[in-house]
């Protein structure tokens, strides 16, 4: 058996295999054997059809499936032996029916695509590094109780008292020189909490409900920068406010926070393997652990993929 490979263009190549009567002479005689021993042909005894008349009636097919799988077999350790890597499996150019299977010698030509050979340097891939975050106890706990604060129930309540427990409503009403609504002033309707509200809001309200209102000079308690952020305005326009604005109380609520009992730990684990308090505090550490170790992955793979980017 011979088998070359010749390149045509690149990487696609012609893969032929030329075989001689010795290749399947062998092979070829015990199959006819065997097939002669379960053929029932009249005039013979069964078992006793001598092999030429076995070749005679079914030489040519038994030949060809012999052959095929000859070939699957030698093409497949030629590849392997020789570390040839293709993109597909070879191709057939000839047609099975085109074959003379009558002759002792016999060539095959496939069509073959060469998978290429990639050599990458990861030398730039060493300086890269995974992150690791390192939870404390006090990073859960806070974690924790920013979870049931969001799974708390917001209630009316009488007064805002400056905690972060608790949301205010207030409405701003820009006030001309007799103290009476602006004209095409400006008035804004705005919810804050604990973190959002002004200190010096915060001063004024404090102790106070719904309903309450007051006047206040709108630069003692907003910043201009304040003042664009919370209203949407522009750092001009805020400095053309009349001074003089009637705060309003619209709403205080405050969210009651759920204690750490068996209906919130269901919430985030209802198997029942968490129970307490301690090991609900066990657990969430390593569902956030697995959380950041899977974030550093993705910091890391598009940090890779930047890098390799960058060097080529």
């Amino acid at each position: 058996m011979e088998l070359t490979i010749n390149n045509k263009e690149g990487l696609d190549a012609i893969l032929s295999v030329k075989l001689t009567e010795a290749d399947y002479k062998e092979d070829f005689e015990k199959s006819l054997k065997e097939h002669g021993h379960k053929m029932h042909v009249p005039g013979f005894r069964p078992g006793k059809i001598p092999t030429g008349v076995v070749k005679k009636m079914i030489g040519k097919d038994v030949k060809r499936e012999l052959v095929e799988k000859f070939l699957q077999k030698s093409i497949q350790d030629y590849l392997e032996t020789n570390n040839i890597k293709l993109v597909l499996s070879p191709l057939s150019i000839y047609h099975a029916e085109d074959i003379d299977w009558k002759s002792d010698d016999l060539e095959f030509t496939y069509d073959i695509g060469i998978r290429p050979e990639i050599k990458l340097d990861i030398k730039p891939l060493n300086k890269l590094a995974k992150y690791k975050v390192d939870l404390t106890d006090e990073d859960i706990k806070e974690d924790v109780a920013k979870m049931r604060k969001q799974s708390g129930k917001m209630n009316s309540a009488d007064k805002y008292e400056n905690s972060e427990d608790y949301y205010v409503t207030v409405k701003f009403t820009e006030l001309d020189e007799s103290g009476e609504p602006l004209d095409a002033g400006l008035e804004k309707t705005k919810r804050f909490d604990f973190k959002s509200l002004p200190k010096k809001l915060a001063d004024v309200i404090n102790g106070n409900g719904a309903g309450f209102e007051t006047v206040v000079k709108i630069a003692d308690i907003f910043s201009v920068d304040e003042l664009t952020a919370n209203f949407d305005i522009e750092p001009v326009s805020a400095k053309d406010l009349y001074p003089d604005f009637k705060i309003s109380i619209i709403a205080v609520t405050k969210i009651e926070v759920p204690e750490m009992n068996e209906d919130f730990i269901k919430m985030y684990f209802p198997n029942g393997d968490v129970t307490t308090e301690e090991g609900f505090y066990a657990e969430w550490k390593t569902v956030m652990d697995k959380y950041y170790d899977s974030q550093a992955d993705n910091i890391l793979a598009r940090d890779a993929k930047k890098k390799s980017f960058s060097e080529y």
